[in-house]
């Protein structure tokens, strides 16, 4: 150990290197600035430093020291020489005990100046409370002051430790001296949650003292890696008890697993504890190390099946603080993807924001692999077997990892069927038992309440003790004031439109056809009494009905949700459990039984027709034409818009419904959901022919965005024909020079592209070009794409000179326009690169497509396919260059990833299979394996005539690459019959 000493004249000097027989001395506790700010050692030796701005503390800690009668001090900026790593790895594995040896430990709070009011305000804020190494310089040392920046006293950590304790956790008896090591592993580890350093392995280097614990650093390592060392180096030392309070060996920081659950914690939950038990038995990752288990909570709706697994969540994370925590709703695929990306976003993947992105592809494949450590995916309302084992097929999405746990709640039997879970991990969840339906009964209520226990237990039964009717019963009656006798009167009452209403079927005809729902009955009086005292809750209600459930924005109901009127509305509506608010304020939940009891009131009430009207006409307010700008608003409105839709036949004003759907399916086709765009697009665009006629502006856009999506799909012969019929109308209509006729001639040219037709494209794109440079100006993005689209042809038609130069001057313009690293500006390097190899500029194309892979990388990711198919493209040069060893690497891995990514039938992975093999076949029989060249181009032969055509441009070259190799092998006859 180092120690700091002024000298007479003033100066600061080290001792030698202490080991034994230290002297007393002071310590400091203390927040880094800048790391040029900072007095480090090399400073000392040298006897520079002083004009930096870490030099006030270090001379407070001397000045304070010699007042307290020490003549030694110790500084971590500058006592430890952090340019020797072993000298590095022995402080940091001893600080904890020079803490606890030290005489004094002085807190400089550079952020807490003097003041009148004891500081408190600025002190209970200050950085230092919240960084890593504060837990051990505050547990370590038996004395510890506090200090402001300008060195007045503020306390010590006896006389604060009440304060420490509400801002720390940490509890007091600790802070006064009480042993450390008497806690749990698991409750150390809470102390050292959320707090910040530096560098991201500090925050397990941090923690080795306070678990007696020595480990090599290895910085660079990462934060998972450096924690995963430090549990398991707890747990040899901890033997048996530590596997108890740890649960198992973790794989990811234990301090901070992820944890993606989108609900606080119920205060109120009560019962359940035998179930409970049994879920903490079964459904940890530890339960089975060799398997990913599935455990399911099957019940009825409203026997509480959210509310367990939510309660689970959060005594899982109690019991195993290294298992991450992540809760995904299975009510739409809108839902389920947004939570996913949640879910992205908590693993801190690069690609999470990725609109490109397979979303659920990425997440799947992230927790299926060993370092993301133990996990407990939580998949919620998964009801819908259409949704889980259809078309949607969402339960393909569900990761498999020997770490992981998945728990589902479902209403329905058959999913557990499907998911073939073991009878031992099924729990089937019924009502309460008595004692805790009246104790959840009773949470809320007054005595004189539930006075009557007959009436009040006659509730209970009436109720069938379910969870669900409870809660609301009993938020009824804490608003009302009533009893539980009087409540039960209104359930019994007589009359028909009572008891009729809501014990009819509803249209989730398929999960409810079994039996009529006994819960519902309790709604209806609700509804009733909300609307009476708050009629802005009727349209409320309305709007609820058609909605998604969960996440539903403030800012779709009428006025934004705003005002008195709105606020005494929603908390009616929430007093009475009807809907939940989100922390935030500004999202809301509502059950699905609810929903659906509010749309079949709606009916019997004669208002459906108005509720649609009123829904459908909000949301072609405020739902957007999307663009990448307002992503994230358009993206979690998109469920809710699906939702209203899905009643658009009691919807007449149609033409409305058209812009809808229009929108609606542009934002499909962004997020690459192609067919659910065609289907819309089609639909809009039958409507605005049959409103509007075929030469309205509205209808030709239809046209042309179908056509679009038609063409991405790669369904060329009705994109050609409704692009040719767009361009001829919009052309009439419009006239030749308006906008929309050059964007739907432009986009005629990309179909001819895709055809195959470059000449023809060509044409098109020069003459659209000169009209928008004209008409548009040439640095307007539709010109620049127009240029774009020419230089590809020019390309293509082997122009390579002239397509060179539109390329360098429209990546000029686009960098100006956006930045080096927009898209944009990253595809037309990209395509830049492709002229550079076709003039045998190979070096150059090499360098300026590896400046694009590592670009691409970096904004959408590695295995985004437009990242893919430059590396491909690299492998072409490689090739070219006779680097066949690497080029063959790249050409079999871009193959193998598009195939993973986009799946084989996808026209994006179709081009790329096909550049793929066409490349890899040259390759191989450049390196004389004619046998497996010939077998790799005879299927890309096949697959292009397939899908492109016989007499396609790519169809032509793969039948010249494959005759080549059949004539190299002495086959020409099978080469003449095979193409």
């Amino acid at each position: 150990m180092r120690l700091l000493k002024f000298s007479q004249d003033g100066t600061l000097a080290f001792t030698h290197d202490i080991t034994n027989d230290i002297p007393p001395y002071a310590i400091l506790s203390h927040t880094w600035g800048n790391d040029g700010d900072e007095v480090i050692f090399e400073d000392i030796l040298s006897r520079t430093g002083k004009h930096k701005k870490g030099y006030e503390k270090i001379e407070f800690c001397g000045h304070q020291a010699a007042a307290d009668g020490l003549h030694y001090f110790w500084v971590d900026t500058c006592c430890i020489n952090k340019s020797n790593s072993t000298e590095l790895n022995e402080a940091i594995n001893s600080m904890f005990r020079w803490y606890q040896n030290s005489t004094k430990c002085y807190v400089y709070l550079a952020d807490v100046s003097d003041s009148e009011d004891g500081h408190d305000n600025r002190f209970r804020t200050s950085r230092w409370l919240f960084r890593g190494w504060t837990l051990q310089e505050l547990l370590a040392p038996a004395s510890v002051e506090f200090f402001t920046c300008h060195g007045q006293l503020i306390g010590d950590k006896a006389s604060l430790a009440q304060e420490l304790q509400e801002i720390t956790g940490i509890p007091n008896s600790v802070l006064r001296g009480d042993l450390v090591s008497k806690y749990s592993i698991s409750q150390r580890l809470a102390w050292a949650e959320g707090r910040q350093t530096k560098r991201e392995e500090d925050r397990a280097y941090s923690l080795f003292g306070l678990f007696g614990v020595y480990l090599p650093l290895i910085y660079g390592e990462g934060r998972r890696e450096a924690f995963r060392r430090l549990m398991e180096e707890i747990q040899k030392r901890q033997g048996s008890a530590s596997r108890e309070s740890c649960g198992h060996r973790p794989a990811i920081a234990a301090q901070e697993p992820g944890w993606a659950v989108p609900f606080g914690r119920n205060r109120n939950f009560t019962g359940r504890e035998i179930e409970l038990a049994q879920l903490l038995e079964i459904s940890p990752p530890s339960a089975d190390r060799d398997d990913c288990q599935r455990t399911i909570i099957h019940g009825l709706g409203g026997t509480g099946k959210t509310q367990v697994a939510l309660e689970l969540a959060y005594r899982l994370r109690a019991t195993h603080p290294d298992c991450s925590v992540f809760w995904v709703p299975a009510l739409d695929v809108a839902g389920f993807e947004n939570a996913y990306r949640a879910i992205a976003k908590e693993l801190r993947l690069r690609q999470a924001d990725d609109e490109n992105v397979n979303i659920r592809l990425l997440v799947k494949d992230a927790l299926s692999r060993e370092i993301s450590g133990p996990w407990l995916l939580i998949v919620d309302n998964a009801d819908d077997l259409s949704l889980l084992f259809g078309e949607a097929s969402l339960f393909d999405s569900l990761p498999f990892n020997r770490k992981g746990s998945i728990l589902v709640t479902t209403r329905n039997y058959e999913v557990t069927v499907r998911l073939g879970v073991p009878k031992g991990h099924r729990l089937i969840l019924g009502s309460l038992g008595d004692p805790y339906a009246l104790t959840l009964l009773r949470q809320d209520l007054g005595e004189e309440q539930t006075s009557d226990s007959t009436s009040t237990m006659g509730l209970l039964r009436f109720l069938e003790n379910l969870p669900l009717a409870i809660k609301q019963a009993s938020a009824y009656m804490s608003k009302t004031r009533i009893t539980t006798t009087k409540y039960l009167q209104y359930c019994q009452s007589g009359d028909s439109t009572f008891i009729r209403l809501l014990s009819t079927d509803f249209e989730d005809r398929g999960r409810y056809k079994n039996s009529k729902n006994p819960v519902i009955t309790t709604w209806l009086i609700s509804f009733e009494h909300v609307i009476r005292e708050h009629p802005l809750a009727e349209s409320y209600l309305r709007f609820f009905s058609l909605l998604s459930e969960r996440t539903i924005p403030r800012s779709l109901l009428p006025d934004g949700g705003e005002g008195l009127d709105a606020e005494e509305a929603i908390g009616a509506l929430k007093g009475y459990a009807i809907i939940n608010e989100h922390m935030d304020s500004a999202f809301f939940d509502i059950h699905r039984l609810v929903r659906l009891a509010i749309r079949n009131w709606m009916r019997v009430k004669g208002q459906w027709h108005t509720c649609v009207y009123e829904v459908v006409q909000r949301l072609r307010e405020v739902y957007p034409l999307p663009d990448h700008a307002s992503r994230d608003f358009w993206t979690s409105h998109l469920p809710h818009v699906h939702s209203a839709l899905s009643f658009r036949a009691d919807f007449d004003d149609k033409l409305t419904l058209s812009e809808l759907l229009f929108r609606t399916a542009e934002s499909n086709q962004i997020l690459g959901q192609y067919a659910t765009a065609e289907n819309l697009h089609r639909e809009a665009l039958e409507t605005r022919q049959r409103l509007l006629g075929t030469d309205h502006v509205d209808t030709l856009m239809s046209m042309d965005r179908l056509a679009c999506v038609l063409c991405t799909q790669g369904k060329l012969t009705e994109a050609h024909e409704l692009h040719e019929a767009a361009v001829a109308k919009t052309q009439a209509v419009l006239g030749e020079d308006h906008a929309q006729t050059l964007e739907t001639r432009n986009n005629l040219g990309i179909t001819f592209q895709r055809l195959g037709q470059y000449k023809q494209a060509e044409r098109m794109h020069r003459e659209n070009l000169a009209r928008m440079c004209a008409i548009l100006g040439d640095k307007h993005p539709s010109t620049l794409w127009s240029m774009q689209n020419l230089a590809y042809c020019l390309r293509k038609s082997g122009e390579y000179e002239e397509a060179e130069r539109l390329q360098r001057k429209t990546l000029e313009a686009m960098t100006e326009l956006n930045s080096i690293k927009h898209p944009d500006s990253i595809q037309i390097m990209n395509d830049l690169s492709s002229t550079l190899s076709n003039r045998k500029r190979y070096s150059e194309a090499e360098g300026l497509l590896r400046t694009v892979i590592f670009l691409l990388e970096e904004v959408r990711g590695p295995d985004h396919p437009k990242t893919v198919k430059s590396r491909d493209n690299l492998a072409s040069i490689l090739n070219k260059m006779g680097r066949l060893t690497e080029s063959e690497e790249i050409h079999r891995a871009t193959l193998a990833s598009s195939l993973a990514t986009l799946g084989a039938e996808h026209v994006q992975t179709l081009k790329c299979m096909l550049k793929c093999m066409l490349k890899l076949g040259m390759n191989l029989h450049s390196q004389g394996k004619d046998e497996e060249a010939e077998k790799i181009l005879h299927q890309a032969f096949e697959l292009s005539t397939r899908r492109l055509g016989r007499n396609h441009p790519d169809t032509c070259m793969t039948a010249e690459q494959l005759c080549l190799v059949l004539q190299s092998r002495g086959r020409v006859g099978k080469s003449s019959r095979s193409t």
